[in-house]
């Protein structure tokens, strides 16, 4: 089974798909706007996916398929028995699944961008930035500028959101986390972090190292509707 919600390749052409899609759409008086209106997609995707071969998941199949007043194993042009489970059916609900802290830890491992949210006052609303971070020993760790905003004000309790969507499959992830936020200011600590790859995109002059220790960490991911 794959796990990526997408047919295998060695199975279903994707050039033969876009075929099947401009051609099934013509028959229809369709025009590109109003096939990704119906779909649920954008016209420039549907322009796309007709002039290319394209690796479609499972749930954009489905949800031209239907736009398409067709199935997905007429598009695919494949026996529906050769396929995963997952995109045997065109119909389906989406569903919310929790995350435990592991699941979460692990989508955060590989660092990237997140958003950092703090009160810089006791009455103000909260500030949210977004930075590069990496996951240092369990922790978040990233760099901003030494007299900015961060580091000046942030030292206390602190959220730290992540999130991953995918548009065209209406699916993604999200993390939140919550706890303390410090400067990073011990020199071994320092040191330590030196040897962390990662690269600030707002420039390499944010040389202020921040952490935040979690104190909870939950999420959730939405995955396409599916039907086994």
């Amino acid at each position: 089974m794959n796990s990526d919600n997408k047919a295998p390749s060695a199975i279903v052409g994707w050039g033969e798909v876009s075929r099947q899609v401009a051609r099934r759409r013509a028959e229809l008086g369709l025009s590109v706007v109003e096939l990704a209106q119906r779909a649920g997609l954008s016209p420039g995707y549907v322009t796309h996916l007709e002039q290319y071969p394209t690796d479609l998941g499972a749930h954009v199949v489905a949800r031209l398929a239907r736009a398409l007043e067709t199935s997905s194993t007429v598009l695919l042009g494949v026996d529906a028995e050769l396929l995963p489970w997952y995109a045997r059916s065109d119909t389906g609900v989406p569903g919310v699944e929790t995350l435990t802290s592991t699941q979460c830890m692990h989508l955060l491992r590989p660092g990237g961008v997140g958003r950092v949210a703090f009160l810089c006052e006791p009455q103000a609303a909260p500030l949210v930035f977004p930075v590069n971070f990496a996951v240092v020993d369990e922790d978040i760790v990233f760099r901003t500028a030494p007299r900015g905003i961060i580091a000046r004000h942030a030292d206390g309790l602190a959220s730290f959101e992540v999130d991953q969507i995918d548009e065209a499959r209406s699916a993604g992830w999200s993390v939140l986390l919550m706890g303390r936020i410090q400067r990073v200011w011990h020199v071994r600590d320092l040191e330590k972090l030196a040897t962390v790859s990662m690269r600030s995109w707002a420039g390499e002059e944010r040389r202020a190292w921040m952490r935040i220790i979690p104190d909870e960490v939950s999420g959730r991911r939405v995955v396409p509707g599916v039907s086994p």
